[in-house]
């Protein structure tokens, strides 16, 4: 069993409140979840309504699946046409 860890930085450029930055996010989380079985939660910049932090956390079979998987849902999030990725970092358990 491999537990997978990406934590990814993102920038939102349309969100000019704390709101939009909400809507932007919750919209990622739900469409990340569906396509993927992950989990997911915001770690940091909670109060800065452009930036966010999130970890996404995945348990598979195996540490090719899991890289695999991980590699996917970061695919994900880059071709997302509201967020910017700044940063990511994967680890895996």
């Amino acid at each position: 069993m491999t537990i997978g860890v990406l934590t990814v930085e993102i920038f939102i450029p349309d969100s000019l409140s704390l709101k939009d930055k909400r809507r932007v996010l919750k919209s990622l989380k739900e469409r990340l979840k569906n396509s993927f079985n992950i989990s997911i939660a915001e770690i940091e910049h909670h109060g800065k309504w452009q930036r966010a932090k999130m970890a996404i956390v995945n348990v598979d079979a195996g540490k090719r699946i899991a890289e695999s998987r991980l590699g996917k849902v970061l695919d994900f999030i880059d071709k997302f046409n509201k967020v910017q990725l700044l940063d990511s970092k994967m680890e895996l358990l």
